[in-house]
């Protein structure tokens, strides 16, 4: 078990499917009224991209899929597989024709089992890879020109949660293993402490699940005063299967969706300057980089690991399994 409390929060910030960005706005917004203004107009000129259909006819909701892909896919590079996105119609048709919506708690629950799940099953050369992700956008030249931009393991984009790749390494693969040794004993008949049982769940499991119920209910209510009609009068803003999956991108990439495509062009654009300048160099072009995601420009995250098809495809079947679509 992890002897410092608050590396594994932070160690659960990232495999909680890679927590960030909402503390960040909620310390920024307090400094005044016009940053908080002008970050609620960039997440409306964000979702005024997405263009979510309020109909429930096939050809409507098809379309709301096709533009979440096209939506997911010029931020971060993530490609939805056409699978995945005909089963997200399919459960979005369903949930719609019968009137339903996802609790939010019910969506913590879920990612809770999913990263649960994907934990047991990274090998220790998965770890290492998510550790370099993590460092940062990389290529020869910044591995050559910044090396000090590499250095730590940054799991949230406002630069909290530094840690060093060792030590990140280290503490995850404590986590799969107590996680290994959990589902061991469940497995062998034991019954679960805390649920009606006696094995104990393991602490940071318990903690990923809060945490993620936190952040989806954080992410909520800002998408919700930035434009109000997004979660079109449903109350506790309780989700569609498509806003869900949107949520879950937006917490795996440390997206908070905001900005549209020019202006997350015109944010890597400046952050290439602001580089350039403090360094004395040229830094590379953001051109054909995305923002998120694998190797991404603003922020990196190992979303070939944590959103692949194989963890979208049973974080459907999970949505469709617990609303009982």
């Amino acid at each position: 078990m992890f002897k410092d409390k608050r590396t594994l929060i932070l160690v659960l910030g990232i495999f909680a499917l890679l927590i960030g960005g909402v503390s960040l706005y909620k310390t920024r917004v307090t400094s005044g009224e016009t940053y908080e203004e002008e970050f609620h107009q960039r997440v409306r000129n964000a979702l005024a991209e997405l263009n979510f259909s309020t109909e429930n006819s096939p050809i409507d909701i098809n379309k709301t899929t096709n533009n979440l892909a096209n939506f997911i896919y010029y931020r971060s590079g993530i490609q939805l597989s056409q699978t995945n996105k005909d089963s997200l119609s399919s459960i979005e048709q369903k949930a719609q024709a019968r009137s339903k919506k996802i609790p939010q708690a019910q969506l913590a629950d879920i990612l809770t089992t999913v990263a649960s799940e994907k934990l047991v099953t990274l090998s220790d050369s998965d770890i290492d890879a998510m550790a370099d992700s993590l460092r940062g956008f990389n290529t020869p030249e910044v591995s050559a020109n910044f090396p000090s931009l590499r250095m730590a393991v940054k799991l949230r984009s406002s630069g909290e949660g530094r840690m060093e790749p060792a030590s990140f390494i280290a503490h995850l693969k404590e986590a799969r293993t107590d996680e290994i040794n959990y589902k061991a004993q469940v497995t062998t008949g034991a019954t679960v402490k805390g649920f009606g049982s006696s094995v104990k769940v393991p602490f940071e499991k318990m903690a990923l699940r809060a945490r993620l119920n936190t952040e989806i209910r954080e992410r909520s209510d800002y998408l919700a005063a930035s434009s109000p009609d997004f979660f079109n009068g449903s109350t506790n803003n309780n989700l569609t299967p498509t806003q869900a999956i949107l949520l879950t991108y937006s917490i795996i990439t440390n997206d908070m969706l905001a900005g549209n495509q020019s202006e997350l062009q015109s944010k890597m654009n400046e952050l290439q300057q602001i580089i350039a300048q403090h360094w004395g160099r040229s830094f590379p072009n953001p051109q054909n980089h995305h923002a998120y995601g694998v190797n991404g420009y603003l922020f990196s995250t190992p979303t070939n690991l944590l959103f692949d098809d194989a963890t979208v495809a049973r974080v459907l079947n999970l949505i469709e399994e617990k609303g009982n679509l």
